[in-house]
């Protein structure tokens, strides 16, 4: 083994210089940790606010934790680069012998689900359980903090040279950590390969970081010989205003990023790119801010920074939202940034995001910057003595971490609810004001000087807040086409932004939307979503009859619930919606009063925790979250794991239905077929008119041998609205089954929750490439119809089927631009079925588009 070197001026830089590397690249593999992490055990707790404040909760008391008992755990005269590396590779093998254990979670808790009284108890020991398990990694995590800080810092001139840069480019790292993951690992290695990626940069930093500390002095060496007045670090703050600090500012800095994050999704929507870019641009503003502590003592007193930093907060945090507020109101601006505009949709993806990148920078980083300059600024003037640096740097964090929870917790549950994107700005901004005066208050200047700041700081606060609405102006529903809406109903709930939209002419005809997208609306508005609504009730009940009890995934304006309430033979009518202020916008729609029916039970809840705490079994399961075109915020609903969960949820002959637009990419749709066939032996697949498909699947054949009439006067009417005069016309929009499917689609991969391949597809996607895609995934269906036995339902003669075979044509023609050649075809489907009201219809659309008229 070769000798230690002497710590020449040379050898000390690069010292540095490496460890500043490893704090950047630690920082990127915890990030991935993190997404990944809370990914996964979305299978396990859901993805409710709670559910993943908990995961949250859970990583950053353990790094806090961490942090704080690495000076108890750490041997006093240890090397402690060579303590760093340790704590490197421990997280590596942690994280990697730990995966496998959230793998098996979902899977654990369902085993034990039934064993638990009641939801409150499962739920704490869901928590508890997974803050024990994250426990190990996340302590380790933290510990690197002040394991680096002791590694770096020798001297009182080290306090200020290092803590900021050690602290800027671990959270620099963080923001390269979650572009990475959000970009590129997980789409290509699915949410196992990217923790394992991140194992390996682990295993590389702590391999590193042992060679280096082979020829690392011991920090007794350096500190030991310091004097009383040497290793004082001066700060003229009493000790309980800086921890007071620490903890406000992490409450601040989380409830921020919560906050603003709701409100940038006004404009860039809720993609998984779109929610990576505002994490990433966030914490880039952290880390630059860390960075810029160093300089700024040189121009200010610390105690000064400080106290400026958080009126500046304050100021900015307040200007950043009334900048928001003016972009959404001016609607020539919004129609050239906004992803809800066509305009914007119409570009390519790689376009959209730079505009999300540009528009995120604009808006948060003057105020992270100044967030990032707090943390390092504040643990020095915390810290007190150089000799006791590990102990104080660690409480420093624990004191920010908790901060931290605190924050994301309220902001998430009480801020957002209560006070809305501004008005919980506007609530923080006052934390971050308050700060700021306490601080100078405590200064050792005059009462004259600490008054005419303090007056100056107000008056600058109040002067942002001069022209702040209620509410953004987010009016994405004013248009439905030649329909003007007007806004009757909007909350902030902790999951989405809901609105409630009335037609001026016709005030009973509303549309509900979540961040902007329509999940639900009256007959009237749009005939194919209200269509797509009914359907989904009436389809599995003709085809099965007989069931008793039902499941409904979603629930939108009520009008699925209140559709299959109208079937007498149902005695269940389970509901599950994950958003409150969805459940409390439906009671503005007329289908209203199906919650007063006693055979409806609600529950507010995501689907996956719903699925692993009960055993209850259903005939009917019908999948309804929003999947519409660009929408990616349901990719779960799409996956391996929810159709096994379904699948085991369904009683023995139960039938399972979800809706897919058609306009989802070509290069996704198949992959979603074939997950659904993959899981459902039984598969049967309806095509509704002009761009949607019902896939219903099932253990036993789909609806032979069963009774398919309805004698419900109130459903044979809704039908015939939407031009299904008898269940001759709904079952002749069977298109195939699931042997055909198969046999077009062929092998190929799944989307799994580990490994999802669609929601990034749905980002890349453009209104124009929609088009497009609309007759590739047309084209696909007719030829799994050509694979398929005929239809199982109808006689093989049957005009009004055949009828339906060749208005299915007449669509693929025209989704190709040959209008022309689609009005014949369905000129030859109204001949041959003239009873059949939706050949009528189109061909009169197809008329109209050739001649105008």
């Amino acid at each position: 083994m070769s000798a230690p070197f002497a710590p020449t001026q040379r050898s000390t830089t690069t010292l540095v210089v490496l460890l500043y590397v490893c704090a950047l690249f630690s920082g990127s593999a915890a990030l991935v940790y993190e997404v990944a992490w809370t990914k996964m055990l979305a299978l396990t707790f859901g993805r409710t606010t709670l559910a993943a404040s908990s995961v949250v909760g859970g990583f950053m008391s353990g790094m806090g934790l961490g942090a704080w008992l690495y000076h108890r755990a750490a041997r006093k005269g240890r090397n402690p680069v060579r303590a760093y590396a340790w704590l490197e590779i421990g997280i590596a093998l942690t994280t990697a012998l730990l995966t496998p254990v959230f793998v098996a979670m979902p899977g654990f808790f369902a085993s034990i689900a039934p064993h638990i009284p009641n939801d409150t108890l499962l739920t704490l020991f869901r928590v508890g359980f997974v803050v024990l398990v994250l426990l190990p990694p996340a302590a380790l995590m933290g510990a690197t903090y002040p394991a680096l800080c002791t590694a770096l810092i020798h001297s009182r001139d080290g306090v200020g040279r290092h803590l900021g840069p050690v602290y800027g480019l671990n959270t620099i790292g963080a923001a390269a950590g979650a572009l990475f993951a959000g970009f590129i690992l997980i789409e290509a290695l699915g949410l196992r390969g990217a923790i394992w990626t991140a194992n390996a940069l682990n295993l590389a930093i702590g391999a590193l970081t042992w060679w280096l500390s082979r020829g690392a002095r011991t920090r007794t060496d350096e500190v030991s010989s310091l004097s009383e007045e040497e290793a004082h670090v001066p700060s003229s703050l009493p000790t309980w205003v800086t921890a007071t600090v620490l903890g406000a500012s992490g409450f601040a800095t989380l409830a921020y990023e919560i906050v603003w994050f709701r409100a940038l999704r006004y404009l860039f929507g809720n993609s998984t790119y779109a929610l990576s870019i505002m994490l990433v641009v966030f914490l880039t503003g952290l880390g630059l801010g860390g960075l810029l502590a160093n300089p700024a003592r040189r121009r200010l007193s610390l105690e000064r920074t400080l106290g400026l930093a958080h009126v500046g907060i304050s100021i900015l945090a307040v200007g950043a939202i009334g900048a928001l507020s003016f972009v959404l109101g001016d609607r020539e601006l919004q129609a050239q940034i906004s992803i809800f505009s066509a305009g914007v949709a119409q570009m390519p993806w790689w376009e959209r995001l730079w505009i999300d990148v540009a528009l995120a920078f604009a808006m948060m980083l003057p105020a992270t910057l100044l967030m990032g300059l707090s943390f390092p600024v504040a643990s020095q003037l915390f810290l007190g003595d150089v000799r006791r640096l590990g102990e104080r740097v660690g409480a420093a964090y624990l004191l920010a971490n908790i901060g931290s929870i605190a924050g994301s917790v309220l902001a998430a549950l009480v801020i957002l609810p209560v006070f809305g994107t501004i008005g919980g700005t506007r609530a923080i901004a006052a934390v971050s004001l308050g700060l700021g005066a306490l601080i100078l208050f405590h200064l050792p200047t005059s009462r004259r000087f600490r008054l005419g700041w303090g007056t100056a700081a107000i008056a600058a606060y109040a002067a942002a807040l001069i022209g702040l609405p209620a509410q953004l102006p987010f009016r994405v529903g004013e248009n439905v086409g030649a329909m003007k809406m007007d806004l009757i109903f909007q909350e902030e709930g902790d999951l989405a932004t809901v609105q409630v939209w009335s037609s001026q002419e016709h005030p009973e005809r509303r549309m509900m939307t979540v961040d902007g997208t329509p999940i639900g609306e009256s007959e009237g508005i749009r005939p194919p979503i209200y269509a797509k609504q009914i359907l989904l009730a009436h389809l599995p009940l003709v085809l099965a009859p007989e069931s008793r009890s039902t499941l409904n995934v979603g629930l939108g304006s009520g009008s699925t619930l209140h559709a299959l309430a109208q079937h007498p033979g149902v005695e269940r009518l389970d509901a599950v919606e994950i958003s409150q202020s969805v459940v409390n916008a439906a009671s503005l729609f007329s289908e209203a009063e199906i919650f007063d029916d006693p055979r409806v039970h609600l529950e507010v809840e995501d689907i996956a925790h719903f699925m692993l705490q009960g055993t209850t079994t259903y005939d009917v399961i019908i999948s309804d979250g929003k999947l519409g075109e660009g929408f990616s915020g349901n990719e779960l609903m799409l996956c391996a794991d929810f159709y096994d969960q379904s699948r085991a949820r369904l009683s023995p002959d139960g039938l399972f239905i979800q809706w897919l637009p058609l306009g989802l990419p070509a290069d996704a749709f198949p992959i979603i077929l074939r997950t659904f066939t993959d899981r459902f032996e039984e598969v049967a697949l309806f095509f509704e008119d002009p761009g949607g498909v019902f896939l219903v699947g099932s253990r036993t054949p789909i609806g032979r041998a069963r009774s398919r009439t309805i004698d419900v006067p109130e459903i044979r009417q809704a039908l015939a609205r939407m031009d299904i005069p008898n269940t001759r016309a709904l079952l002749s929009r069977w298109v195939a089954d699931g042997t055909g499917l198969r046999a077009t689609l062929g092998d190929g991969p799944i989307t799994t929750w580990n490994h999802s391949l669609v929601e990034f597809a749905i980002y890349r996607s453009t209104l124009g490439s929609l088009a497009r895609d609309r007759a590739t995934n047309l084209a696909l269906l007719l030829e799994a119809a050509g694979h398929s036995a005929s239809n199982p339902f109808l006689e093989a003669g049957d005009p009004f089927l055949a009828s339906m075979e060749i208005l299915r044509r007449a669509r693929l023609e025209n989704a190709r631009g040959e209008t022309g050649h689609a009005f014949r075809l369905s000129k030859d489907a109204l001949d041959l079925a003239p009873e059949n009201p939706q050949a009528a219809a189109i061909h009169r659309e197809l008329r109209q588009r050739l001649t105008g008229r």
